[in-house]
C-alpha cells in the first residue's frame, strides 16, 4: 500500500535501445555553465538551495523547469523520460518513489558515476555522515546517488490507550512475531470490540524486515520461495486481520490529520513515519498536550533498523559538466541545508540531526514528544545499511500478497507467486514512450511579450497566475526575480530602490510596507495610467470588484493601481467569552465612543489584573484606522494633528490602555486563542487572516480550543468600516508591453485566482479578502457547508456560522479604504507616542509635536 501510487511513462519491454548523444545548449557563449532541473512548485527547500546557489555561484546558473501541486504524475514522467533521452534534467533531486524502476535506469547506464567526486569532495566531514544511509546509491561497487534524506517506519500510539486496552511489556521496538502475537491475543481477548490494532499496513514491510538479501538487484536474484517468506506471509495474515481496510484508513485520514487514528481510536498503533525530531508532533497533534507518547518500531531478525531513503540527488549521465551539477549536489548534504530539509525526513548529516533535535527541545509545542526523542537515538545508532530500492517490484509484492490473501490462498502458492513475478521483473527493461504533454491553450491568443516580475517565494498566488498567463499566452515569456521567505525586507529595498531609478520590474507588485511613501511614488511617474487600458477592454468590469476598495490607487484621476486583497477591523471573541465576563455588545459592532465605555467599565470591575481586554497588538494607529479621519494631506503637505479632534483620539487612548495586553504577557502564549482559553483575554484583534478560508479555520480552531463558535465585533464609525490594503498591483511606466503586463493583471484579479485554490487545485494561499465579488462569495458560501479539513489544524474542521458568514458579508459591503500614511508618518507616531504612553507628555504636547514632525517630513 502506497499512500501516492507511481504513474509510470515506460512501457516495460525486453531489449532496449538509446541514442547517448551530449546534452546541448549547456555552455553559454560566455564561458559559464548552464544545468537544469526538475522541481516541484512547492518544494520551497530545493528551490531556496538553488536561489542561494545561483547567487553564490556566478559562473554556474541552474535553470528550473517547475511542476505545480497538481503535476506529480507529469513531474514523474518527465524525470524519467529525461533519463532516456537527449535532453532534459541535467541535475536529479527527487524521491525513489519517483523513478520506482530505480535500477534499471542503473543498469541502463543513464545516471553518471560519482566515486571520484564524492569521495574528493573536500567539503563533506565523512565522519558527520551516516555511512548506513550513504550506502544507499552503491550499485555493483560504484556510486550513482547520494541520499539527502531518509526515515524509520515507526508505531505511534500513547501510554493511556496502552493502558486502556491492557497491553503491557513491550520493549521499544518489537519483532513482526511480537505484533503478530499482540494481535492473535488481543483478537481472543475483545472477540466483540470492533477496534483495530494497527491503522495500516504493507506487506513488503514485513518482507523487508527479513534483510537486505531477500532481494539482490545487483544479481537479479530473489529469495521469496523461502520459509523465511511463508513464515512471514502467516504473520501477515494473523496481523492483517487487525489492521483497518484501505479503504476506511484514506476516508479517515482523507483531511490531512493522521493524528486523528490516535484521537478517534480508531487503531491502537497508528503506523507512520520517523520524519524529522520537529514533526514527531504531528502523528500526536490533534491529541490533548499531556499525553504520554509511546513510539515503536519493527526491527530485523538482524535486530537493526531498517531505514528508507526519501530523498536522493543524481546526475544524468549525458550531462556534460558533471563537477558542476555534482557541486550542487555537494551543498544538499552540508549541515545547514541538511537541518532544513526537515520536511523530506531525517537528515543524513549527524550534526543536522543534533540541530534539529535542539530546535525540537526549544518549541513550545514539541513538549509531549520531548521524551521520545532518545528512543530516537537508539534507533540511529543501530541503523542497517541501505541499498537501493525499486519500488516497483515493492508494489508489485504487495499487490499480490493482497490479492491472494484475500482469497484464502496458503502460503506455499503466495511464496512461488512472488518468486515468479521477481524474476519476470529481473527480465524486464525500460523503453521511453513518447507522450504527448501538451496543456490546452488558447491558440488564439498570439500576443508575444517579454515582461518582468518580483515577487515573494511564498506568494502562490502569484505564481498560480504566472502559470496561467503562460498557458493562456504562451507568446508571453515572463523574467522571475523570487525572494525567499526571510527576504521580505531586501525585497521592498530592491524594488523601491530600482523604480526610483527607472528602472524595476514590469509588473509591480507591492505592499504597504514596500514604500516609504506611496503618495510621492504614484506621482513621479513610475506607475501606468491604468484607467487607458481598461477603457480599451470590453471584457473588464469594475462592478466585478468592491469599487470603493477598488479605486484606492487613483491620484488625481489616474489610476496607478489596483488592490488585490484588504482587511476589516474587528475583533475576534465568542459569545461564551463575552457572556463569562458579563459584557453584550451590540451586533453592529463598536464605535470609538462605545470602545472608550467598554474599555473603562473593563478597568473598573475587572477584578483579575493578568486579565485583558484587548490582545498586545491593538494600539493606537489602529484607533486612527478606525476613525476614518483625515489627520494629514499630503497633496497639499498639510497636516491636522494638532486638532482637537486628534488630540481627544489621544486622551481616548490613554484611558483605554490599561485594559490592552502587554507584548511580555502576550508572549506567555502560543496564540491569543489560547489565552483566551485560560481565561486571560477577552477580545483579539485580527487584520491579517480573514479571507473566508481563515475565517473557516479560525472559527473551527476556536471551536476546538474553546468549545464555542468565534465571533467577530466589527469597528466602525458613523457606519463605515475603513478597510486596510493588503497587496497591490501596477504596471511600470517603462514597461514595453503594457497590453501584455494588462493581461496578467486581469488574470490576477480574476476569480480564478482571487479564491481560496485555483482551478487546477492548487492553493492561493489568499490570507486577506477577495478584492473578486464573486471570488468571496463562492468561498463564502462553499465553507458554510464544508466541515473537512484542509488547512492542516489539529483540531476538526466545523461548518462556518451562518452567522459569522452574514456579518462578514455585511462588513464586505460597506467596506471603504482607510485614509492613506506613509511609513515614516506612522513611525513618527510611533515613536512621539512612546512619551505620551509613559506621562512624560501630555496629549496636547504629544499632538503639537507629531505635527511639527509630520510637516517637518512633507516638506523635504
Amino acid at each position: 500500500m502506497k499512500a501516492l501510487k507511481t504513474f509510470l511513462v515506460l512501457i516495460i519491454v525486453i531489449g532496449l535501445t538509446v541514442n547517448t548523444a551530449c546534452f546541448s545548449n549547456v555552455n553559454t557563449k560566455d564561458g559559464n555553465v548552464k544545468l537544469t532541473i526538475y522541481v516541484m512548485e512547492n518544494d520551497t527547500f530545493l528551490r531556496n538551495v538553488i536561489r542561494k546557489f545561483n547567487s553564490d555561484h556566478k559562473k554556474i546558473t541552474i535553470e528550473e523547469k517547475v511542476y505545480y501541486s497538481d503535476q506529480y504524475e507529469k513531474y514523474s514522467e518527465d524525470i524519467q523520460a529525461s533519463l532516456l533521452s537527449d535532453s532534459g534534467s541535467d541535475i536529479v533531486v527527487t524521491s525513489p518513489v519517483r523513478i520506482p524502476m530505480l535500477s534499471k535506469y542503473i543498469d541502463n547506464s543513464s545516471f553518471g558515476e560519482l566515486d571520484d567526486l564524492y569521495n574528493n569532495d573536500k567539503n563533506i566531514n565523512k565522519d558527520d555522515i551516516y555511512n548506513e544511509i550513504m550506502n544507499y546509491g552503491i550499485y555493483k561497487g560504484k556510486r550513482y546517488l547520494i541520499p539527502l534524506s531518509y526515515t524509520i517506519d515507526a508505531l505511534f500510539t500513547t501510554r493511556s490507550i496502552l493502558d486502556e486496552k491492557g497491553i503491557t511489556g513491550l520493549d521499544s521496538d518489537v519483532s513482526w512475531e511480537d505484533i503478530s502475537q499482540i494481535c492473535s491475543e488481543y483478537q481472543k481477548k475483545n472477540q466483540k470490540e470492533s477496534q483495530y490494532i494497527l491503522s495500516n499496513l504493507e506487506p513488503s514491510s514485513l518482507i523487508r524486515g527479513l534483510g537486505n538479501n531477500i532481494i539482490d538487484l545487483e544479481n537479479k536474484a530473489a529469495k521469496l520461495d523461502t520459509a523465511a517468506v511463508k513464515e512471514t506471509i502467516k504473520l501477515y495474515k494473523t496481523i492483517n486481520k487487525s489492521v483497518i481496510p484501505d479503504k476506511v484508513f484514506y476516508e479517515k485520514i482523507k483531511d490531512g490529520d493522521i493524528s486523528a487514528i490516535l484521537r478517534n481510536k480508531d487503531a491502537i498503533f497508528l503506523n507512520s513515519a520517523i520524519t524529522s525530531p520537529r514533526n514527531l508532533r504531528y502523528n500526536y497533534s490533534s491529541l490533548n498536550t499531556g499525553i504520554q507518547p509511546k513510539i515503536y518500531t519493527a526491527c530485523t531478525v538482524e535486530n537493526k533498523i531498517s531505514p528508507k531513503v526519501t530523498l536522493f540527488g543524481a546526475i544524468n549521465s549525458k550531462c556534460t559538466h558533471k563537477k558542476e551539477a555534482y557541486e550542487f549536489i555537494s551543498t544538499l548534504l552540508s549541515k545547514d541545508y541538511q537541518a532544513n530539509n526537515f520536511l523530506n525526513g531525517l537528515p543524513i548529516s549527524k550534526s543536522a540531526y543534533e540541530q534539529e533535535k535542539d530546535r525540537c527541545i526549544e518549541e513550545k509545542a514539541n513538549n509531549s514528544i520531548k521524551t521520545l526523542l532518545p528512543q530516537v537515538d537508539g534507533y540511529l545508532e543501530r541503523l542497517d545499511f541501505c541499498k537501493i530500492e525499486d519500488v516497483r517490484l515493492f508494489d508489485l509484492i504487495d499487490t499480490e500478497i493482497r490479492e491472494r490473501v484475500s482469497k484464502n490462498d496458503n502460503d506455499d502458492n503466495i511464496a512461488k507467486s512472488l518468486q515468479e513475478i521477481a524474476e519476470n521483473y529481473f527480465k524486464e527493461t525500460v523503453a521511453a514512450v513518447s507522450k504527448n504533454q501538451s496543456e490546452a491553450i488558447d491558440t488564439n491568443n498570439s500576443i508575444k511579450a517579454q515582461l518582468s516580475i518580483i515577487y515573494m517565494d511564498y506568494n502562490s498566488r502569484t505564481k498560480n497566475a504566472l502559470r496561467k498567463c503562460r498557458e493562456l499566452y504562451p507568446g508571453i515569456e515572463f523574467t522571475e526575480t523570487v525572494f525567499g521567505n526571510e527576504q521580505y525586507s531586501e525585497m521592498n529595498t530592491k524594488l523601491s530602490t530600482e523604480l526610483m531609478a527607472g528602472a524595476g520590474p514590469d509588473i509591480i507588485i507591492f505592499g504597504s510596507n514596500t514604500f516609504k511613501s506611496l503618495y510621492k511614488v504614484a506621482g513621479s511617474g513610475i506607475f501606468t495610467d491604468l484607467n487607458e487600458l481598461i477603457s480599451k477592454d470590453n471584457e473588464f468590469n469594475r462592478s466585478d470588484y468592491y469599487e470603493d476598495i477598488f479605486d484606492c490607487g487613483i491620484y488625481d484621476n489616474k489610476r496607478f493601481y489596483i488592490p488585490l486583497e484588504f482587511s476589516i477591523p474587528y475583533f475576534r471573541t465568542t459569545d461564551l467569552t463575552l457572556k463569562k465576563n458579563n459584557i453584550a455588545i451590540e451586533q453592529s459592532g463598536l464605535t470609538l465612543d462605545s470602545l472608550h465605555k467598554l474599555a473603562q467599565d473593563f478597568i473598573k470591575n475587572n477584578d483579575n489584573k493578568n486579565k485583558s481586554l484587548f490582545w498586545c497588538n491593538f494600539g493606537f494607529l489602529t484607533m486612527m484606522q478606525i476613525s476614518g479621519d483625515n489627520f494629514i494631506d499630503i497633496k497639499n503637505r498639510k497636516t491636522y494633528f494638532n486638532t482637537k479632534k486628534f488630540i481627544d483620539l489621544l486622551k481616548i487612548y490613554k484611558e483605554i490602555y490599561p485594559s490592552i495586553a502587554t507584548y511580555d504577557t502576550c508572549a506567555k502564549y502560543n496564540s491569543y486563542i489560547d489565552m483566551t482559553k485560560e481565561d486571560k483575554l477577552i477580545m483579539a484583534y485580527d487584520f491579517s487572516n480573514e479571507s473566508p478560508w481563515q475565517l473557516w479555520t479560525y472559527n473551527s480552531i476556536y471551536n476546538g480550543v474553546i468549545g464555542d463558535d468565534m465571533d467577530i465585533i466589527p469597528l466602525t464609525n458613523n457606519g463605515d468600516c475603513y478597510a486596510r490594503i493588503g497587496d497591490c498591483i501596477g504596471i511600470n511606466s517603462f514597461c514595453k508591453s503594457k497590453d501584455a503586463a494588462f493581461k496578467f493583471i486581469k488574470i490576477i484579479l480574476s476569480r480564478d485566482l482571487q479564491k481560496t485554490s485555483d482551478s487546477y487545485g492548487s492553493y492561493n494561499l489568499n490570507l486577506l479578502l477577495p478584492i473578486n465579488k464573486q471570488a468571496y462569495n463562492e468561498d463564502i458560501n462553499s465553507y458554510l457547508s464544508n466541515n473537512s479539513s484542509g488547512f492542516g489544524s489539529e483540531y476538526p474542521a466545523k461548518e462556518l456560522p451562518k452567522k459569522l458568514a452574514e456579518k462578514m458579508n455585511s462588513l464586505v459591503e460597506k467596506a471603504k479604504p482607510e485614509k492613506d500614511m506613509d511609513i515614516e508618518v506612522r513611525k513618527i507616531v510611533g515613536e512621539t507616542l512612546e512619551d505620551y504612553s509613559i506621562g512624560k507628555a501630555s496629549a496636547e504636547q504629544t499632538a503639537k509635536t507629531i505635527d511639527q514632525k509630520v510637516t517637518l517630513y512633507l516638506n523635504e
